[in-house]
């Protein structure tokens, strides 16, 4: 595969920009990019060949100048879009920076996890010790997530 550049163009606002991304791509290959029903980026898989090239909350505007109104669009323009495709995104630079600052999960944990808008995730390490304070969280299994449903007062919620 050759190198791939992204390019601004010229439609500004603010700090959002729309970018072509461009991603050479073999017939049916994944593009390894997740997207919500806005055709907000929220995943990227590692070593796939949209790593390094879209970011999470990149919105898919184009696909090789097609315009991309819903899921259906995206996915059919993508389906026929090697050997490059072109992708047209609104990016906002200061999210995307601080998304990529505030999401800091090891690629083994990452391929179990699906972030969702609105959430941030941190890995903590906890050390044992015998005796200390307690952990002091009511963990509750609900649809598919584990949840804090308490923290106890005194515990390691400072």
């Amino acid at each position: 595969m050759s190198k791939c550049k992204n390019v601004s163009l010229p439609e500004n606002m603010g700090s959002e920009k729309m970018i072509e991304v461009k991603i050479d791509m073999e017939e049916e290959e994944p593009l390894g990019a997740t997207s919500n029903d806005k055709l907000v980026i929220t995943k990227i898989q590692s070593e796939t060949i949209s790593e390094g090239k879209l970011r999470v909350d990149n919105q898919v505007k184009k696909v090789n100048a097609v315009d991309c109104k819903d899921a259906n669009d995206y996915f059919r323009a993508i389906q026929y879009a090697a050997p490059l495709a072109r992708i047209l995104v609104n990016r906002d630079e200061k999210k995307a920076e601080e998304l990529e600052v505030r999401v800091h999960i090891p690629k083994d944990s990452a391929k179990i996890i699906q972030p969702r808008e609105g959430y941030v995730y941190e890995m903590t390490t906890l050390v044992w010790v015998q005796n200390g304070p307690k952990l002091g969280l009511g963990i509750k299994h609900f649809r598919n997530q584990v949840l804090a449903s308490r923290i106890d007062p005194g515990s390691l919620e400072k």
